[in-house]
């Protein structure tokens, strides 16, 4: 299969003194894809800072799937995708990433 489509957003989010955590979502037409985020930037705040980054909720025709998807997912026939982000003392910025193949 080869790889017709790139859908691609940014997210920055980040903490100061606390941890926190945000999502974001593509959504799409029923489609084959490989879904997964990158930290694009950190910026440490203190010395416990840490981002965490994955794919927390997908849905397909089979249902909505809940979980923890390190680093990211291949799945069939989805229609959405859910990133999940956590920072503790830190900022970062993530790419989310959504590739189709066709």
């Amino acid at each position: 299969m080869a790889i017709v489509g790139v859908l691609e957003t940014g997210m920055f989010f980040g903490t100061i003194n606390t941890s926190a955590s945000a999502s974001a979502q593509h959504n799409f037409g029923s489609s084959s894809i490989w879904s997964r985020p990158y930290v694009q930037s950190f910026f440490n705040n203190d010395d416990d800072g840490s981002i965490a980054l994955g794919v927390s909720q997908f849905k397909d025709n089979k249902g909505t799937h809940n979980g923890d998807f390190h680093p990211g997912i291949f799945a069939s026939n989805c229609t959405s995708v859910t990133f999940h982000m956590s920072t503790t003392d830190s900022i970062g910025e993530a790419v989310l990433t959504t590739e189709f193949f066709g």
